[in-house]
């Protein structure tokens, strides 16, 4: 089981990111990034591989994700976007896990 999938536009943009800066680490980690309003929020970074991830390896990339993430969120999807001049790359769990949202202000209702 793969602990991602990845579009090839994504796979191809991470390779020409890692290609520009002359990055030689060929490890991608997904990690948690920050709890919001919104739910959970996900990024990449380079990182050494850990006794607790699940790897899957894609092309010459290797995507490293800790297992309780895993757990807690399902396969993580890695997509490209370009609208409107704005590019990038996003990770998006297949499940947000517990009911995400702010319930300590009125705000919002």
């Amino acid at each position: 089981m793969n602990a991602i999938n990845i579009s090839p536009e994504a796979l191809n943009e991470l390779k020409n990111i890692l290609q520009t800066k002359e990055l030689e680490s060929n490890s991608i980690r997904v990690f948690l990034s920050g709890m919001g309003w919104g739910g959970p929020s996900f990024n990449l970074a380079l990182d050494e591989q850990k006794n607790e991830d699940l790897i899957t390896n894609v092309e010459d990339l290797k995507f490293l994700v800790e297992k309780s993430l895993n757990e807690q969120f399902g396969v993580f999807d890695i997509e490209y976007f370009n609208e409107d001049g704005n590019t990038g790359i996003f990770v998006q769990p297949s499940k947000t896990g517990e009911e995400s949202g702010c319930s300590s202000c009125s705000g919002c209702n």
